[in-house]
């Protein structure tokens, strides 16, 4: 099974949106701490704030193929 590389998710996310940690945290509706962690590879999104981000990358038409080019076995 496959998994996403959320670090490299994150990253991508916050390079494309030009957004800080902080503005994204917001927008997920979680603390900056958690993507702090999930930009560092220490921490992975729970299945609520995954829900988030995929709303947010639906809304903009980000192609997850595009960001996730980092999955790993």
């Amino acid at each position: 099974m496959e998994s996403i590389d959320w670090r490299r998710v994150v990253s991508e996310l916050l390079t494309s949106l030009l957004l800080t940690e902080k503005d994204f945290a917001k927008l997920c509706g979680v603390p900056y701490q958690t993507v702090s962690n999930w930009n560092r590879g220490s921490r992975s999104p729970g299945i609520y704030s995954r829900k988030k981000m995929f709303e947010i990358i639906e809304k903009i038409k980000v192609d997850v193929d595009e960001l996730s080019a980092s999955k790993i076995p």
